[in-house]
């Protein structure tokens, strides 16, 4: 069984937090960006109702195609704390990296253990690792290591906890 404060200080909740803080200050940029094109357009036509009014209309769009990606990345963090009495800890070794091709230059693992049961299990890893100058968890420090993951059968989720 695993903890809510396991589950806070793992790196499934640390990366899920990063992807929420990177789309909402791309969204913020935009926001500004959209902001300030409404507010030249004010200047140069001195119409600022129109402007308002346009403004709003964009800034609608804008929240209904980018505040999705925030929406859906605190949804999935939130799911992290689900059923957390159902969740087994075991040990796996970082040794089958991949590329992924959804997170660009992030690698992630295929990871096999068995259960407590006994049954096989082999899940992939969520994308975390990259060796950029900006990733959270550098791919050096965890090549061929051994690191924790909590496992739900009745989901099949993973949570990778970390070292």
């Amino acid at each position: 069984m695993i903890t809510k404060e396991m589950v806070k200080n793992s790196m499934e909740a640390k990366w899920r937090k990063d992807q929420i803080k990177m789309h909402g200050v791309i969204a913020l940029f935009i926001f500004i960006f959209i902001f300030f094109g409404v507010m030249v357009s004010v200047m140069e036509h001195g119409d600022f109702l129109i402007a308002l009014e346009v403004f709003g209309i964009v800034v609608l769009i804008y929240a209904a195609l980018f505040g999705v990606f925030v929406l859906y990345y605190a949804y999935k963090f939130f799911c992290l704390f689900k059923d957390l009495e159902q969740y087994e800890v075991y040990e796996v070794f970082l040794d089958k990296p991949s590329t992924s091709y959804l997170y660009r230059g992030a690698i992630y693992y295929t990871v096999s253990f068995e259960t407590m049961k006994g049954e096989k299990i082999t899940q992939d890893t969520k994308p975390f690792w990259s060796s950029g100058i900006f990733a959270s968890f550098q791919l050096e420090d965890y090549n061929g290591k051994k690191i924790k993951i909590a496992y739900n059968a009745n989901t099949e989720t993973m949570i990778t906890l970390g070292l």
